[in-house]
């Protein structure tokens, strides 16, 4: 008869550790990540309403929409279908 598998207590606190790394420490970057944000959102406009509402977070770099800067007209794309 198979014995059955048995682990040593040094195996079980390294899987354990392990186990708690993998779920903590992404939660760890979040929150530093999220320190930025809690700063912005502390600040207030000139009206006296919060600068971030509540569950929105600021946008760091805004992504290339295309065009050429300062083309005013809509549809200034390099390529237009005729």
């Amino acid at each position: 008869m198979k014995q059955p598998f048995k682990m040593t207590r040094r195996d079980f606190m390294a899987a354990a550790g392990g186990s708690v790394v993998a779920i903590g420490l992404p939660g760890v970057f979040v929150k530093l990540l999220d320190a930025d944000n809690e700063a912005l959102a502390a600040e207030l406009r000139p009206d006296g309403q919060p600068r971030i509402p509540p569950g929105q977070h600021a946008v760091k770099t805004l992504s290339n929409m295309g065009g050429v800067p300062g083309d005013k007209k809509v549809g200034g794309l390099t390529s237009q279908v005729q």
